[in-house]
């Protein structure tokens, strides 16, 4: 590992050389190489590839007359680094000048080194949880059909340096399995669904793991499935993923830098002023337990930091790097992440369902991103009617909308069992107000 990291530091010093050498007033480099990915597929049920893959980048951004201008590269040789440095100070000459673009101070010299801390992969571990995946699911599930299955080791070292001093260092190893399927009775096969997960080891049988139990037990029960009669407004529960995703679908064009930028976020001027349920906190967290990998540090070259972006429903700020900070005159944020966490509420899944008296609960959304002013439509899939707080049946795919801004006020219950995929620490969500489109 030490000839990695030396290499990482004499590759990226050499291109803040060169960058400044042709011209740059500053530059910032992040350089990755000496990665690995030992991964074990299963097609079809059955196994059918190990490989072993290497890889590297090196990607360049150089400040000259206030000009930004960018450039990658996949190789870290220094013949590579040079056209790479080089198309990036042409890339600078071609752009507008922008007293905005500037390189973050020196944050020193720091190190962070997440997940398994293992040089090596046990393939005997990937081996046997993947078998025992497959044997389990057929013996406990006999329907379910596992499309693909890819288990995979990883190791990455990456290096982030610029001109004003500042070094990070970031080493990584961990487990990721992930499976695709569906239900399969004779002629009838139910739409595609899948799980996956991100683990410091492979110790644990997949199964044991609830989220991706939960995922194969709603497998049987989409063979059949049925349309929504008629229109209605209900309660929408979502899966931890669903719910993540249209809670960020918001926060993008509310607090993210581009509609800070342009000043299309509705929430400009609210700083301070409450814009959800007074339950929800949205936390990024770098020293978060629950996930693997929290980040650690910006990709503009600062140190992250707690933050939350919704404190008790009030917005707290906005999502702004060095460079939207400057280019607005407002803060720049603590941590460019909008959030892997959120404080959790006091009632079960069971409790929450129990509490719908008419919607839907979600497993999969299919949608584009919402307007500006927040509306959204799309497909919801993997779902279920719900009934006087009961799963009345498997629907089949079925239109949703609303408003995601109106659905961060509309918050019914905050789940209180986060799911730990190792990626995120969120539960289950349910929103009022969403229409639902039947025949």
């Amino acid at each position: 590992m030490a000839d990695v990291k030396q290499t990482l530091y004499d590759a990226a010093q050499y291109a803040l050389d060169r960058a400044k050498a042709l011209g740059a007033d500053g530059a910032e480099v992040s350089v990755s190489t000496g990665n690995r990915t030992d991964e074990l597929n299963v097609d079809a049920g059955e196994f059918s590839l190990m490989r072993t893959t290497f890889g590297s980048a090196v990607t360049v951004s150089v400040i000259a007359g206030q000009k930004y201008g960018g450039s990658a590269t996949n190789k870290t040789d220094r013949g590579s680094i040079d056209k790479t440095v080089e198309n990036a100070i042409e890339a600078a000459k071609a752009s507008d000048a922008d007293e905005a673009q500037q390189i973050a101070p020196d944050m020193g010299e720091r190190e962070s080194k997440q997940g398994s801390g293992a040089t090596e992969p046990d393939l005997d571990a990937i081996y046997d949880r993947m078998s025992e995946f497959l044997a389990d699911t057929k013996r406990e599930y006999p329907k379910l059909d596992v499309m693909q299955f890819i288990s995979r080791f990883r190791r990455s070292n990456k290096l982030y340096a610029n001109s004003s001093g500042t070094r990070f260092f970031t080493e990584r190893a961990w487990y990721s399995a992930s499976a695709e399927f569906s239900a399969r009775d004779g002629d009838e096969v139910s739409s595609m669904f899948g799980a996956g997960l991100n683990a410091a080891d492979f110790n644990r049988p997949l199964l044991g793991y609830p989220f991706v139990r939960r995922a194969v037990e709603m497998m049987e029960p989409q063979l059949k499935t049925q349309p929504v009669q008629g229109k209605f407004t209900g309660t929408l529960l979502c899966s931890p993923d669903v719910a993540a995703e249209l809670i960020s679908s918001a926060l993008s064009n509310a607090v993210g830098s581009a509609s800070i930028i342009q000043k299309t976020s509705p929430w400009l001027g609210k700083v301070g002023e409450v814009v959800a349920d007074p339950r929800l906190t949205l936390i990024a967290d770098p020293d978060e337990t629950r996930v693997l990998f929290p980040e650690k540090f910006t990709d503009d070259g600062f140190v992250n930091e707690r933050e939350e972006v919704i404190g008790n429903g009030l917005l707290t700020g906005f999502k702004l790097g060095l460079y939207g900070s400057l280019k607005t005159g407002l803060p720049r944020a603590k941590n460019d992440g909008y959030f892997e966490s959120l404080t959790l509420g006091t009632k079960t899944y069971g409790e929450m369902l129990a509490g719908i008296e008419n919607g839907l609960l979600v497993y999969r959304f299919s949608g584009g991103s919402p307007a500006q002013n927040g509306d959204f439509s799309g497909v919801a899939k993997n779902s279920f009617l719900i009934k006087n707080g009961k799963i009345a049946g498997a629907v089949s795919e079925t239109m949703i909308s609303g408003n995601v801004f109106e659905l961060l006020k509309n918050i019914v219950d905050i789940g209180s069992e986060p799911d730990l995929d190792g990626s995120s620490a969120l539960p289950f969500i349910s929103f009022g107000g969403v229409t639902v489109s039947g025949k």
